[in-house]
């Protein structure tokens, strides 16, 4: 059976990305409208008699398309986020996000992805609307 985790009201597109390290600290990522919601480690509410994550939220600029954990997430916690209005980044387990590179402008993004070797040669694609294929190197 489904277990019901967040509830939140939203139009449009909602991405989700289980981090790697789910099994042992429980931590999913949703992009909801304008943010990215983190579950808190081993805290959890009870809403209508259901038990729940705790969610801690993030607002980016523009809505969020997608979600991508780096190959590497277990050791460098590196999660990328598709928006409306570009590329963001966050090295810290989506706790902050940097937008990245100004050379997209604020191209609505649809997917995002890392290299397999992401943790060699730190490269980062996206697609923007419309079909064109960007790649970038996270300093």
């Amino acid at each position: 059976d489904f277990q019901r985790l967040l509830v939140e009201r939203c139009e449009g597109v909602v991405a989700l990305a289980a981090s790697p390290t789910d099994a042992v600290d429980s931590t999913i990522f949703a992009g909801v409208g304008d943010a990215v919601f983190r579950s808190v480690q081993g805290v959890f509410e009870r809403v209508d008699g259901e038990r729940r994550p705790v969610w801690r939220r993030v607002t980016l600029p523009g809505t969020v398309s997608a979600l991508e954990t780096s190959p590497a997430y277990r050791r460098d916690r590196t999660l990328l986020a598709g928006t409306t209005a570009g590329v963001c980044i966050s090295h810290d387990a989506g706790v902050t996000f940097q937008t990245l590179g100004s050379s997209m402008g604020n191209a609505p993004v649809l997917a995002v992805a890392f290299s397999p070797a992401y943790e060699d040669d730190h490269l980062i694609y996206a697609v923007e609307l419309g079909g064109r294929i960007w790649r970038h190197r996270d300093a």
